[in-house]
């Protein structure tokens, strides 16, 4: 079973054979390229690059996702604190996470050399609290160091506007189901226009994530999302392309 062994593999090597690419962000008020998203890969040595669909529920269900979340927090505030360009870094953080005061304190030491703004953690909103106290406390905390907050596949789960009536976050991310069939479905533009106008309502950014052509740009460029992101733009890329691309 290809799940128990990518679960024994990971207790041997844990994340050494992870990278990061990077997808860019462009802003379509600056008209550059501002942010970029952190996503995580498994370049395993036998079965090759696997997309993190194929291993973060099984390191979710394993209980070794934590040491992920970790591993991808210093290795983003690494490459910050070395990049010559200025730009922020998205990246994925689960519940579990947040209602972890040792991840917390973690956090806390990561950034006492940077500037933490640069950090948004994306939190799926599929993702289910257990104790939504404690999330609260905690994002609180790491929005004091400076650290924005995300919903990501915004739209997508059943609690959204709860999320956005009770957590600090400062940004939506509009699910790529919906950005795909803007220009084709009547409702689909329904829901992205109204997600905008109310994520601008709570003064709330927002970044639409999918975006494969100039028509879709255009068409959220006019409902007023502040940043896109997709293979319009540019694909995921391995760090050393991504600064070449930035500079």
């Amino acid at each position: 079973n290809i799940n128990l062994r990518l679960v024994s593999d990971f207790q041997r090597v844990e994340c050494s054979q992870f990278v990061l690419h990077y997808q860019p962000q462009f802003s379509l008020s600056s008209q550059r390229i501002t942010h970029v998203e952190a996503l995580i890969r498994w370049q395993h040595p036998e079965l090759g690059l696997l997309p993190p669909l194929q291993f973060i529920p099984i390191l979710e269900e394993s209980g070794g996702i934590e040491k992920v979340t970790r591993w991808v927090v210093s290795e983003t505030v690494r490459l910050l604190q070395k990049s010559e360009a200025s730009f922020s870094i998205s990246l994925n953080i689960t519940t579990r996470d947040l209602v972890n005061d040792d991840f917390c304190a973690f956090v806390h030491q990561q950034v006492r050399n940077l500037e933490a703004s640069r950090l948004v953690f994306e939190v799926t909103e599929t993702g289910i609290f257990e104790d939504s106290g404690r999330a609260q406390q905690n994002i609180k905390a790491l929005h004091a160091l400076g650290i924005q907050f995300a919903v990501d596949d915004f739209g997508t789960g059943y609690s959204s506007l709860s999320y956005l009536n009770e957590l600090a976050f400062q940004e939506v991310k509009i699910d790529r189901s919906f950005v795909s069939k803007l220009l084709t479905t009547n409702r689909a533009k329904a829901i992205v226009r109204s997600t905008v106008q109310l994520a601008k309502e709570l003064g709330l950014n927002v970044v639409a994530e999918g975006v494969e052509d100039k028509a879709t740009l255009d068409s959220l460029a006019s409902f007023g999302v502040d940043r896109i992101q997709g293979y319009y733009i540019a694909k995921p890329m391995p760090e050393e392309e991504l600064s070449a691309y930035i500079s």
